[in-house]
């Protein structure tokens, strides 16, 4: 079935709507890549050899004129505004209206036929009584077959819904087992976390018995040692180990001084010990390291004559000398300092020798004041005078 006829429109159409092949209005039109337009079945006998040759392209002198399926496409805006024309029926009848209708009016009880130039005719003309009544048969004929196919669909629907509420019912006990097994697992898991919170706390109970204890025996450590160190004859040999991480913790102003262990003149004497600054104090900081004496709040201070009198000497001893000399500064205790009252906290104040030795004679090739990190000072309180224990 080609296009349809001009003479058929009471208004023509534009040459645009022209089909390339057939010269007829365009009938479900389809458009080339190159703008020209087909009726669809004319396009597709064409492309039946594989392409399609563009005969207005060819007459233009195109030198592309032939088109492939994938340059052809339906024209949607031709045919809706084609759909819009007023037609006449030429097939011996007064029927007048829009082209969108045009075909629906011409299959009422008519075959219709092609003739040369797209023209039409149908078989033979019925009276309107026939065209009526078989209009009424064949409606009639498509309701009842209507109903009957809505009748299965219907009864489809119901068993599938019949099958669906056995489905339901079967599943229902399943459910139910389902959510009081979910009810007990909710409650197990409650009865659970609340075990985890006990023994969490339980935990953290026994974390801090066991820091205490922890804190308890480091304590007892420093007691035990300080009482290997703890002399009771009025000298100390103190020994100052990582003496490189103690000398650069100093310059760094982290750590600035080290208090010695403590030490005795006797079992029921003064309580002393020593205090070292490795980058100086005072006078001396940045350039000497600087070496003190302390008195210390003692357990028989009550027993003991005040101000503190006794002779201090202070020695840095050479580890390569084995008379065990070295540097050494001596002092008596200045009776009016508060250095050498009886203490009435932990310790006094400091007394001894901001300038006790240059730094600089710290590393001496000449002697060895540190050796395998360790330096060695040696503390002597004479207690001639003192009563022994």
């Amino acid at each position: 079935m080609g296009g349809f006829p001009k003479e058929m429109f009471i208004s023509t159409p534009p040459e645009s709507y022209m089909c390339s092949f057939c010269n007829l209005i365009v009938r479900h039109p389809v458009q080339a890549s190159c703008g020209h337009r087909y009726c669809g079945l004319c396009a597709e006998d064409a492309l039946k050899s594989g392409k399609l040759k563009c005969q207005p392209c060819r007459e233009s002198g195109e030198h592309d004129f032939i088109r492939t399926k994938d340059e052809i496409f339906p024209d949607r805006g031709a045919e809706r505004d084609l759909h819009k024309y007023e037609v006449r029926c030429q097939s011996h009848c007064d029927w007048c209206g829009k082209l969108q209708d045009f075909e629906g009016h011409f299959s009422e009880g008519a075959e219709m036929q092609r003739l040369p130039q797209g023209s039409y005719t149908q078989g033979p003309r019925q009276t309107s009584s026939d065209n009526v009544g078989v209009k009424l048969v064949k409606e009639i004929k498509n309701t009842d077959s209507k109903v009957d196919d809505m009748h299965a669909h219907l009864s489809e629907v119901e068993e599938s819904l019949r099958r669906l509420e056995v489905g339901i019912r079967a599943l229902i006990p399943r459910q139910k087992a389902l959510s009081s097994r979910v009810q007990q697992m909710q409650s197990e898991g409650r009865e659970q976390e609340q075990m985890i919170q006990r023994l969490e706390e339980q935990i953290k109970a026994q974390d801090r018995i066991i820091a205490l204890k922890d804190v308890a025996l480091a304590e007892q450590d420093l007691r035990i040692q300080a009482l290997e160190q703890t002399s009771y004859d009025g000298i100390l040999v103190w020994k100052i180990s990582d003496f490189s991480r103690k000398r650069q913790d100093a310059l760094s102003g982290g750590t600035t001084s080290v208090y010695s262990p403590c030490f005795f003149t006797s079992r029921h004497g003064y309580k002393m010990c020593a205090r070292i600054y490795l980058n100086g104090d005072g006078m001396g900081k940045g350039n000497h390291i600087s070496l003190f004496f302390v008195v210390m709040q003692g357990p028989s201070d009550a027993l003991l004559r005040w101000p503190f009198k006794q002779k201090v000497t202070l020695t840095l001893l050479d580890q390569n000398n084995h008379e065990h000399t070295g540097i050494t500064n001596a002092f008596s205790p200045d009776p009016t300092s508060s250095s050498f009252k009886r203490p009435t906290s932990g310790m006094n104040i400091a007394s001894g020798c901001p300038l006790f030795m240059p730094i600089s004679q710290v590393d001496s090739p000449h002697h060895a004041y540190v050796k395998d990190d360790v330096m060695f000072i040696k503390i002597i309180v004479d207690t001639s005078d003192l009563e022994q224990d």
